[in-house]
Formats: structure tokens, sequence, C-alpha cells
């Protein structure tokens, strides 16, 4: 064993914090993340439904968290025995250096754990558990709180599954009087032994039974096996219950959203084959990360090897703290942001003493595919003591045995292994066929045995000597005697110690339920003394609209937008639900906005041209949220630019152009906002990107890799210009990531997010136009515990809707006399379908765009009508030069359409459109071919223009030409003889005035 330097750690932690982690003094801020660890005990992972269980139903609260974290395929524990294996997760070292080898505290520690660095780091430490398993020493400093007491001083039983749920609570709640983020290890018992019995007074919400149960293939397929099993995994479906109230405590604290969760297993089965082994199905557990912001729900890590000496160093990378000295795991940090990371193809796990103090040391190297164990205690006479030899399960194999060669044989192996051991994992997961002397596998052991080597010289394993002189029988028996005395002699001190620690178990008992009942008591609620505004919000969810500006449906990665880099939007996909059918009001910012503000349509707001506003006496959206008790609050481009002033939000700021001081301050705002008490919040953010003018940078985007839109002439001037439009879209990327990390951060409630865009991109045939790249937006909406992570919904949904969905998901009522309809039973999954048909209208944007239209989408079909076809078509982008329009590129198809005849086509497309244009989506969605005169279509074209003007005439709608047009006929009104000279742009106003 390696021999460490003895001091105490009261005494020597203070130098250690001072060397080696000297940001961890008091006077440090402490981090906003908190922290919850939850382990279960003794559970395989192929137990768990969503790692492959084919009995249904054993873990349906694990399955539903899987869907919220990052989920590890690799990810193993080092040891396959509590102790040791829990003391690695939590000081990150290897059990020969963190000296906890078996089941035995350690006094004098010269090394800080995960307690004792969160606990100096301002976080407040409470367990639930596994104290002394989890901790190398006794009594336990590093806990401010061990939460197995109850207020009456009883022990909670730790089978017990409203324990948790109390325990995990009251820990929050005493965090919280501290003033301190939280940093929570709840310890499951389950399916640790004694299993659910029947007559048990803690009962599973599901039992099993011995016919439906799966045999692992390690066992035999008998019944007295499939009985133990049985009961087996219900302790399992016990521990899941567990888990259900773990996770509601969270929940119903507010904290999820600022709480980076762990959850993982010590180690395999309490069962042969499993625990107390390295083996496959020992050591494997089933690892998922969620990060708030930063994990994708429901994603899946199948390429990298982690293990549990990396957890301590990944968090506390997460946490932003420093590493203390001496530690051998490597965080993982970057696989949880998506990101590779080199040297993850192996893990090395080690056992070395069970829990009576007898030595099996055990070294085993782990990869994808393969398997070595290095057995230095097997001499064919030795044999191993361990606790799954106490089973019933072991006992009917001893019975079997004596009349099945085959049984025998592996109970043979299982009492006295070998000195080597070769596995196929990935062909034989179970472990049946030792391959070690097999010559076709000769280069995988010798590849296997170097990585071992080289990983024990690198930690300082005291099994190096022997393990190169592995094939001396004598080298291996020195070895073992000499460990084996180590562990009787630290049995006899042990026994010394024995008086001496009990009664200070006793004080940490008494201290702990003085605690407990503290707790309980500052968790009770007062009498009722009226509801009050506080108790009338609660329940509300606190509200976040994100707004980007002029980016179309398809040009982020949840629509499958290739080369376009947009990991926000990808982790709201992930996190939420998704629409395909959404729909703004008008392709221009000004009557988009209003629509949504009002829930009305442009004709009936009164916003119909650009840069308009709604009329006075329309109700907006403030005053409806205001009425239920939120504050409301816009930052940034949520109306249009200095129009906010006049919709009554309770506060606003950078509404004017391209302020991007807009996202900054919204966070500030956040930080400083009081939450104690505070109201619910409806919080707009709008980002000015990715409207023009765009970054001069192309952040290191390739025009030459960048798919163009339908439509486009193909251009390097084209290219050029679509890779800073790639580039525009990939900051209002980064604006939302902001916003919403800090939102998880300061939001105490279950926030509601719903991000979309006003419409298309400035693009030709985008932005301006009723074509879908023009009225198509993204639309995803998160709601923890409502919505399904990762969904999908094709039904159709229109920006006046979001009003009304907000409205009644915020406990209020919808308005009858708005346009808007609300569609939360799609958000709740209660049916998958809204509107049967989407209506789209435009005016026109001054004299640079003057085109009024009018559209109607019923299913796969689209109806256009160009109210005046004589007008030709004009945007920003073909008159414009400068900095707000597109001439550098679009001068270059002009250029083209001059001697190429399908750019001649795409130009006079763009330019004259006929008064009526049908397109089937299904098999056209990006509208190349109007089938208006094809009568093969004259129904679908007679439908939908008769609702079209049924709906026009609800609406009211005058189909005014406010300003003066450009005609077609007029050869000065349009092309190169158009152009606006370039204008300097405007200096932004820094604030808007609330």
């Amino acid at each position: 064993m390696k021999t460490n330097r003895i001091t105490t750690f009261r005494g020597i932690f203070p130098v250690l914090a001072l060397l080696a982690v000297p940001v961890l003094l008091p006077a440090a801020a402490p981090p906003k993340l908190n922290v919850l660890i939850i382990t279960m005990d003794d559970m395989s992972c192929d137990s768990v439904g969503v790692y492959g269980c084919p009995l249904k139903d054993t873990t349906p609260h694990i399955d539903r968290l899987a869907a919220e974290c990052l989920r590890f395929n690799h990810a193993f524990v080092q040891v396959g025995n509590c102790m040791p294996s829990r003391n690695v997760m939590f000081s990150g070292r290897y059990p020969h250096n963190n000296r906890v080898e078996g089941f035995y505290p350690i006094q004098n520690p010269d090394y800080p754990v995960m307690a004792d660095l969160l606990k100096a780091a301002g976080y407040f430490t409470a367990i639930r558990h596994k104290v002394s398993h989890s901790t190398p020493y006794s009594p336990h400093p590093g806990w401010d709180l061990v939460l197995d007491t109850l207020p009456d001083g009883t022990r909670a039983h730790p089978k017990n599954v409203a324990s948790y749920y109390r325990s995990t609570r009251d820990g929050i709640a005493a965090a919280r009087r501290a003033g301190k983020p939280f940093c929570l290890n709840i310890n499951i018992s389950d399916p640790h032994m004694p299993f659910h019995h029947p007559g048990d007074p803690n009962p599973p919400s599901r039992v099993f039974t011995a016919a439906e149960v799966p045999v692992p293939g390690f066992l035999p397929d008998d019944p007295a096996v499939r009985h133990e099993l049985a009961l087996y995994y219900s302790s399992v479906r016990r521990g899941d219950d567990c888990l259900a109230g773990i996770l509601r405590a969270l929940r119903e604290s507010g904290d999820d959203e600022r709480t980076v969760l762990f959850f993982l297993s010590d180690h395999g089965m309490p069962l042969p084959w499993a625990k107390t082994q390295l083996y496959y199905h020992s050591t494997r557990t089933p690892w998922m990360i969620r990060w708030p912001g930063v994990t994708r729900p429901g994603s899946v890590e199948d390429r990298h090897l982690v293990s549990a000496v990396d957890l301590l160093p990944t968090l506390l990378d997460i946490l932003g703290l420093p590493h203390p000295k001496g530690m051998d795991g490597r965080s993982f940090e970057p696989l949880l942001r998506g990101q590779p990371q080199a040297g993850r193809d192996a893990v090395v796990t080690e056992y070395n003493e069970n829990a009576a103090g007898h030595r099996h040391p055990m070294r085993s190297v782990v990869t994808r595919d393969f398997a070595y164990i290095f057995n230095p205690w097997s001499n064919g006479k030795r044999s191993m003591t361990t606790a799954t030899r106490g089973t019933a399960t072991y006992r009917r194999m001893q019975t079997l045995a004596k009349t099945d060669p085959h049984i025998a044989a592996r109970l043979d192996l299982f009492d006295h292994r070998v000195p080597e051991e070769l596995y196929h994992y990935a062909l034989d997961p179970n472990a049946l066929t030792n391959l070690i002397h097999q010559p076709a596998c000769r280069a995988e052991q010798t590849r296997l045995t170097r990585i071992l080597e080289d990983w024990m010289a690198r930690t300082g394993d005291p099994m190096l000597d022997v393990f190169r002189r592995r094939e001396d029988p004598q080298v291996r028996e020195a070895y073992m005697a000499k460990v084996q005395k180590d562990s009787a002699q630290r049995g006899k001190t042990k026994a010394k110690g024995a008086r001496k620690k009990k009664a200070a178990a006793a004080a940490t008992a008494a201290a702990a339920a003085a605690a407990a009942a503290a707790a309980t008591a500052a968790t009770t609620p007062a009498p009722a003394t009226g509801p009050g505004p506080v108790a009338a919000a609660a329940g509300k969810p606190d509200i976040v609209v994100l707004l980007t500006d002029d980016q179309s449906q398809l040009d982020c990665t949840p629509y499958g937008a290739v080369g376009i880099r947009t990991p926000t939007m990808q982790q709201l996909a992930d996190a939420g639900m998704t629409f395909t059918r959404a729909y703004v009001a008008s392709p221009s910012c000004a009557p988009s906005r209003a629509a949504l503000l009002t829930g009305l349509m442009p004709a009936r707001n009164g916003a119909e041209s650009n840069h308009s506003k709604p009329r006075a006496a329309t109700r907006k959206w403030p005053a409806y949220f205001q009425e239920l008790g939120y504050e409301v609050v816009a930052f940034g481009k949520v109306s249009h630019y200095r129009h906010t002033v006049d919709y009554g939000f309770d506060h606003f700021a950078n509404d004017t152009f391209h302020d991007h001081a807009a996202i900054t301050n919204a966070v500030a705002w956040l930080k400083t906002r009081k939450r104690d008490g505070a109201k619910p919040l409806c919080l707009f953010v709008g980002s000015n990107w990715p409207h023009v003018p765009w970054p001069e940078t192309d952040l290191g985007y390739d025009p030459r890799e960048l798919p163009l839109p339908a439509g486009s002439i193909d251009t390097p001037a084209t290219r050029a210009w679509r890779a800073r439009y790639a580039a525009a879209v990939t900051r209002a990327d980064d604006d939302l990531g902001l916003v919403l990390r800090a939102t998880r951060i300061h939001l105490p409630r279950k926030t509601l997010v719903l991000f979309s865009a006003d419409h298309g991109a400035q693009w030709p045939f985008g932005k301006w136009n009723l074509y879908e790249s023009g009225v198509c937006v993204p639309l995803i909406v998160v709601w923890p515990g409502v919505i399904r992570p990762g969904s999908r919904s094709d039904a159709m949904i229109q920006w006046v809707d979001f009003l009304p969905t907000l409205l009644e998901a915020a406990g209020g009522r919808a308005p009858a006399n708005i346009d808007g309809r609300s569609f939360l039973p799609v958000l709740r999954g209660q049916t998958q379908t809204h509107r049967e048909r989407i209506f789209t209208t435009h005016s026109n944007d001054n004299r640079y765009n003057v085109y009024p239209s009018r559209a109607v989408r019923d299913g796969d079909w689209k109806y256009i009508r160009n109210l005046h076809p004589e007008f030709a078509f004009t945007t920003h982008i073909d008159l414009v030069a400068g900095h707000l329009g597109q001439r550098a590129f679009f001068s270059t198809w002009e250029a083209a359409a001059r001697s190429d005849p399908s750019a001649a086509a795409i130009l006079k497309r763009y330019h004259a459109r006929p008064a009526e244009e049908l397109y089937n989506l299904a098999t056209d969605p990006h509208e190349q071919r109007n089938l208006a005169a094809n009568p093969n279509h004259a129904p679908h074209l007679a439908t939908l223009r008769a609702a079209l003007d049924a709906w026009m005439h609800a609406q009211g709608d005058a189909r005014q030409v406010p300003v003066e047009p450009r005609l077609l006929s007029d050869p000065a009104s349009h092309g190169p003889q158009a152009e606006i000279p370039r204008r300097p742009p405007t200096a932004p106003r820094k604030k808007a005035k609330p």
C-alpha cells in the first residue's frame, strides 16, 4: 500500500486550501449553480429502461430524467463495492491513493474531498444515507447537515420512499436559510440488500414476479434465481420511486433550472459475477448529467469512456472552481459541451478488499470492445470471500453444480479465478469465455497490459512490481502475504478506536437531530393570513419570449440547417417542442411584431405597413399579463424601433436600431432583480441579429461550403454575403445563449421559454414575401414538466396565437375578440393539430417595397394573391446600396442575367409576379412551380381563393396602397437605374427611456 504522510486533516486543509486552491477562501463569492448528486446503491446499468432493460417499467422516473440529461453509454465506476467506489467519486483519487481500499475510515487524510472543497467555496453541504461510505474521515465535518435523522431523533429508514422527498426538501431549505447554494448528495439505498420482500412495510409502486424478470447471461435461469431477481427488480423500482420524490422536492424548490445534477450507481447488482467484481456488469454505471443550458436534453455520449474518478474534477470545472493538487481524475467537461476529448478510449478499475477485511486485489482495463483483468490473489486454492456468496442465487448455484458440469466450472471460476482474464465485451458482455490463451487475441492482450502497466506507473500503484513479474507465482504470493498482513493490523487498530468512534458518532447524531428538527420547523408553513400578491401568483410560470430579427426557419440546426452554427437553438429544441409549421402575420418587422403583441392581424390592429404602429386604443400584451400579477419587461427589439413606449411595459430599454447592449442589460437586470416576493415575470428579449447590416466578418464561415436558398443565383459575391448572414445568425444564437443562462440562474420558478423570429431573412424571396422563406419561422417552446423534451409538432401555429396561449399557461383566459387561438393543448400533448388554415398579409415598406399581397395555406397547398401584379416588386436588396441593402451581390445577379437565361428567369420572377400563385408544398416546398394556371389543380385554386376572399372580408381588409408604387412599365422604377445611393448608418441611441 502506498504510504502517505500522517497529518490530521483539520490541520492541513487550511494549508492545502492556501497552496492548492487559493480562491477557495471564505471571502470568495459563492458560485451560483447548486449541486445535486443522486446515487443508487448496487444497481446494474442494464437494470435501467433507457439502458436496455428488457423488463418494462423498472425505472420510469430514471427514464424520464434521462430525457432531460446527457447520458453516457460507456461510464464506469472504479470499484465493484460500495465504500471504496464512493470515495473515488468524491476524492478524485484511485483507492490506492485515497487509501480507502476497503471499508474503513481514514482519520487523518491529507487531501480534501468534495464536501470540503464545496463547503470552503461557500456551499451548504448535506448528505442523506451512505455518510461513512462517502467520506473518508469520521466524524464528518465536511457536511453541514446529515439528513438521515428525523425531527424526533429517530433515524429515517433507508428504504422508506417518502423520506427521500423530505430529506431533499429539508436540505434545500436549510441551504436557503443559510443564504448559500446547496450541494446535496442523496444516496438511495435500493436496490442494495435487503431486497423488497412480501409484507415489507416499505413497498415499491410495482412488484415484479419471478416469471417476468430477465435473467442475466452470467447467471443460470432457475426458479430460485428468478425469485431473487424478482426481489431485486422490485427493489430497483422502489429506488426509482425514491428518485421521484427527490426530483419533486427539487422542482418544488424552484431551483431545478439552477442545479447541476449527477445520477449514477455505485456498482452492479448484489449478486454473483456483479458486485465485488471487476466485470462489465460490475463496474458499468448508468451515468446521467443535467447541466442547465449546456447539456442537451435526451442526448447520448456513445464515443468516449468516462469513470467515477473523473466526477470531482468535472464537477469543479462546471462550478468554475480550481482543482486541488494530487487528483488522479481528469475533467470531462468538454464532453458535456458536445466537444470531443482525446485520451478517452480506456478506463482502469481496481478492487482491493471486502467489508470483512479480506484482500483479493484485482486490476482491470476496459475499452469499448475488450477487457483485461489481473488477479494476483488467484493461486488455485485461495477462495474469494465476497458478500454475494451469501445470496440465495449463490447457494442455488452450489446445489446445481453437483449435477451440472457447466455450472460447476462457472462456480469454480467464481470462487478461485485465474491470474489473468481477457474478454471481448462487445461480443461477450457476460464474460463467459476467457480468451487469455487464444493466439488470435495476443495483440489485444499485449495492448491492454501495456495500458495497465503505464497507468500503474503513473498513479503509483503498489501492485506495479508484482504486475511486471506476474508470471512468477512466488512474487504474487509474497505480495498477497504483505497486503493481508497490512489489513489484519488495520483491523486491530480499528478495534482500539471503536469506543471513541462510537462516542463521536453519538455526538454527531445528536447534532444532526437538532439540525433536522430546525430544518423541519423552518419549512413548516406559517398560518395563512390572506392570499396576498405572492400567494395569488403562486403556480404561475415565469415566461421568457426570445426573438431574433429576420431569420428564416430553415436557417437553424433544429430545422436541418447545413453549415450554420446555432447550438443554443438546438439546445432549446432538445429541451422542448419544435414547431415545423409556425407562421408570422406579415413578413416585415412592425406588422409582424404588432400582431404578436395584440393578438390581432394587421388589418384589425392598424399596423399594416412596415414602421407603422397599432391603434392606440387596441389592448396590448402587457395589460393582459399585468392583470394576472405579472411584471412585464422588454429589452431590445420587441416591438419596432422606438415603438415600445406605446405598449405599456413595466420597464423597457434598448429599443433602437442595432442596440446590442440590450442583451447584456437584460442579463444585468435579471441579476439585480429582487426574487423574494417578486411578481412572476414575463420577459421579452429581442436580438437585433440577423437583421442587416450583417457583420463584416464571416466568423470563420467558408462561403464555398454554405448552401444557397432556392431561387438564388450563384455568384462569388452572393456566397460572400451569405457567409456574413450565417455569421449574423450565429451572433443571434450567442445572444440567446447569454439570456438563457441568466434566466436559468436568476428565475426561481418553472420558466416557460418561447423562441421565434419575426419573419424570414433579408434575402431575395425571403423578407417582404409571402413565400415560406418569408413567413414560416422557427418556433420552439420549452416548459419543464409540461412539454416533452425533444418533441416536434406539425400543428399550424400563427404569431397571433402566442398571446392567448401564454395567457392560459399563466392561469388567465384568452380574450374572445382577438384573432389568436390558444395552442396550449398542443404544448400539453393533448392534441396534434391546431389551425386548419394560415393566413398571411403584406402591404409595403415605404417605397422600397410596395407590393400588397395576401396568402392562405391549407395543409399542403399554398395560394398567394398579388393585388397589383402591374407593380414592380422591389426591396432594399435590389434598390439600396450600402449597409442596409445588398446591391453589392444583387448587381452580380443583374450582370449574370444579361448572358444566362436561367439567371434572367430568376430575376424576372423576382420583379414581376402573376396575379395568382398556387403551390403544392408537399412536392415543391421551396415554391418553384406555380400551378395556378394548371387546370388539374383548379379545385384547389377555387377552394383557397374563396377562403382568402372570406377571410379578407372578415378582417375588413381595405387593400390600401398607402404610398406611390413602382410600376413594371416604368424602366426607371426598378433595376440598376433605380439604385438608391449609399447612406451612412444612423447612430443608435444607447437607451430608450421608459
